[in-house]
């Protein structure tokens, strides 16, 4: 029962974390603010996390090998106030903290 148990969150948390499923672009979206986040791994050390809230929801800015290398200069792009279409993969979980990852932003 335990391995199961193991063996679905393992699944789940590899699911939700895939920038390759649920790609979608979010149309109009005008960024209300960007967050350096501290989080633990699961080895237990510390990572920040590029976050933006939008009027389109809260997404990760972070490298991905679905499509954005360039996270930290596609986080630099992003300004409060200004609008854009942004592209995303993942899904939001929050079970998990988990959140879409930034692929490509177009300036409106």
């Amino acid at each position: 029962m335990r391995n199961t148990i193991a063996a679905v969150t393992l699944t789940a948390a590899t699911i939700s974390g895939c920038a390759f499923q649920n790609q979608q672009w979010h149309a109009d979206c005008t960024v209300q603010a960007k967050d350096m986040v501290y989080e633990k791994d699961d080895d237990g050390a510390l990572q920040r996390v590029k976050r933006v809230s939008t009027t389109c929801g809260a997404f990760d800015v972070k490298g991905s090998l679905a499509g954005n290398y360039n996270d930290w200069d596609t986080w630099n792009q992003l300004e409060a106030g200004k609008v854009y279409d942004i592209r995303t993969g993942g899904y939001r979980v929050g079970f998990f903290s988990s959140f879409p990852t930034v692929l490509e932003v177009r300036a409106k």
